[in-house]
């Protein structure tokens, strides 16, 4: 009977640790990879491209899980209560992922902190000259490290577990460990990526993985509660301590013969012990319902407040500026704000696009050059132009098209990968759209820019005219647009006098002009025979960069006169037929960096992401 029930009792603490283990793995596997997903997206905006990104956090975060595996795993091997270990580690992640997205976000004012000047001082000292880019990646690292080392701590601890109950069979103990922490992984990483960040925001998305987290700390602690008594001591020496006192005659009610003193001893202190631990359970337990009530208030005021920290942490980058709207998009982060000198202006993904201010010399120096090149041959076309924008979310560049009347410009397809930029930019940048989103001609279409082509040229359409106002190349996916290859698709899908527009970046003399030459040459190793570069003055960014590729017109062969009167019919405010030359007049410092450039941007080697 007696042999029966602690069969029963060891059966159902072997049951008791596998629930617990499973329930912590797969939370933790999934809220490994939502904080893996969120990171790479928030340092993503922090260094502009993706493969710096992707490189600096998995690097670091494979660091983290490789020394935490090693440290804590052999930790795990010498403390008395493994499940213990397991329960801090939990916590401490999850008060970490409190913290870990405003403080990545608080990257952004390094510059300001004065730790960055004793970094850069230490560096110096051993004769090294990091630059603003290194210190970067340096702080970048340290944050990563914290939480890598801590999760990297998780499954050797849990199998260290599951191994005092599958004795002799460590490799069917690793390999179901090493299945939950990846089930929970790819649940995490997909729900991060298609569900939680594009409704919830980064900060909230953390959270849930925070929760996740707690759920398992909360599994581990109830076990500890309700079974400590059955882990604490080994099975083995529990019943051997049992029996023994049995034999000595003694119950922990009463005791009817002893045999001797000693034994009497042993068999009392035993009781005592127990019931000393009985109290240090009545203790621990209180501890541990306080310290999981503490955390679960954490949690629900995080969710309580996260729109509050979302505003507040991007507030501190825009700091003294009224934020008019903040949305994230399925693709980005949209935000208005009401600067006080330059207007409204449009982020992406934190990010200057444009500004009220910024509109008419940027929107009539990228459309005008062109068009006009084109309307003023337009006695050799049939028809008026059909014009292609690819991007032009904010709609300047529509507002400066639909200027002209139908018989000029016929119909413009506006094609851009977020609509909700458009309907934002309807919403609050009124002064850069005039209400051009109205008229008859336009279309919008919610696509890809390169899918759009790729389409197009299957069903074999043609422009005469392509606008490429896009975001600066500062990534892998954005940097495409600006590759050969693309460039060379273009050209088939303009008409045999069509002609292509871009912004090319910027160049200034202070900021420089890396990505503007490597467009430069890009464009001159491609199909279109015939490209100029030129530039105009924008107020957010200095010297700002354009391009224009042509089949058959060149923008220089034209008169005062035929300018003139191409745009006599509509209002300009930047562009004239005397600024229409003076913007192809190039500096001789940029004249000299274009001849010394022999990069090419190509999709297989994005070169522009560097040196932009």
């Amino acid at each position: 009977m007696h042999h029966a029930h602690n069969t029963m009792t060891v059966d159902g603490r072997h049951t008791a640790v596998f629930i617990v283990i499973t329930i912590t793995l797969l939370s933790t596997g999934a809220a490994a990879m939502i904080y893996e997903v969120v990171l790479l997206r928030e340092f993503t905006l922090l260094l502009g491209s993706s493969f710096y990104s992707g490189s600096i956090v998995l690097a670091s975060i494979m660091g983290g899980l490789a020394v935490g595996s090693l440290v804590i795993g052999k930790l795990s091997d010498r403390t008395r209560n493994p499940f213990l270990l397991l329960f801090i580690l939990e916590m401490l992640i999850a008060l970490i992922s409190l913290l870990i997205v405003p403080v990545t976000r608080r990257l952004a004012l390094y510059d300001t902190w004065m730790l960055t000047d004793g970094i850069i001082y230490a560096f110096e000292f051993i004769n090294l000259n990091p630059t603003s880019w290194h210190v970067l990646l340096f702080y970048g690292s340290c944050i990563l490290l914290v939480p890598a080392v801590l999760m990297g701590g998780e499954l050797p601890v849990a199998i260290n577990i599951l191994s005092k109950y599958k004795t002799g069979k460590i490799g069917e103990v690793s390999g179901y460990s090493y299945f939950l922490d990846t089930i929970g992984g790819i649940f995490g990483a997909i729900s991060a990526g298609f569900i939680m960040i594009p409704l919830l925001g980064s900060i909230t998305t953390v959270h849930t993985g925070g929760i996740l987290n707690t759920t398992g700390a909360v599994s581990v602690a109830l076990f500890m509660i309700f079974f400590r008594n059955l882990y604490t001591a080994e099975p083995a020496e529990s019943t051997e301590s049992q029996n023994r006192c049995e034999v000595l005659g003694f119950r922990f009610q009463g005791y009817s013969h002893l045999t001797t003193h000693t034994s009497y001893l042993q068999c009392h202190l035993s009781a005592l012990r127990d019931l000393g631990g009985k109290q240090n359970r009545k203790i621990f337990s209180v501890i541990i319902v306080i310290i999981m009530a503490l955390f679960l208030s954490l949690f629900a005021m995080g969710y309580h407040k996260a729109e509050q920290l979302e505003y507040t942490t991007v507030g501190d980058l825009y700091r003294g500026q009224v934020i008019l709207e903040r949305t994230q998009s399925r693709y980005q982060t949209i935000t208005v704000i009401d600067h006080d000198i330059l207007g409204r202006v449009l982020f992406l993904d934190g990010s200057v696009q444009i500004s009220e201010s910024d509109d008419e010399p940027y929107s009539e120096a990228l459309v005008l050059p062109a068009a006009v090149t084109l309307l003023n041959n337009a006695h050799n076309h049939k028809h008026n132009l059909d014009v292609l924008i690819i991007g032009g979310g904010d709609l300047g560049v529509l507002e400066v098209l639909t200027r002209f009347s139908d018989d000029k410009i016929g119909n413009i397809t506006l094609v851009d990968l977020d609509p909700e930029v458009i309907e934002i930019s309807k919403k609050y940048l009124g002064g850069i759209h005039n209400d051009s989103w109205k008229d008859h001609r336009y279309e919008y279409v919610a696509m890809d820019g390169r899918k759009y082509i790729e389409e197009a040229l299957m069903d074999s359409k043609k422009f005469d005219l392509v606008i490429l106002d896009l975001p600066d190349p500062n990534n892998d996916i954005l940097a495409t647009f600006y590759s050969l290859e693309f460039y060379n698709e273009v050209y088939s899908l303009l008409d045999e006098e069509g002609i292509m527009a871009t912004q090319a970046t910027q160049a200034d003399w202070a900021l420089g002009a890396d990505g503007y030459v490597i467009i430069e040459n890009t464009l001159g190793q491609s199909r279109f025979p015939i490209v100029r570069m030129y530039t105009q003055y924008i107020p957010s960014f200095g010297q700002w960069g354009f391009a224009i590729a042509s089949k058959r017109y060149d923008p220089l062969q034209i008169s005062d006169d035929e300018i003139k009167d191409v745009i006599a019919a509509i209002e300009t405010n930047t562009y004239s037929e005397e600024t229409h030359f003076s913007l192809f007049a190039l500096p001789p410092w940029l004249l000299k960096d274009m001849e010394n450039t022999h990069f090419i941007n190509t999709i297989d080697k994005p070169v522009i992401i560097k040196e932009y």
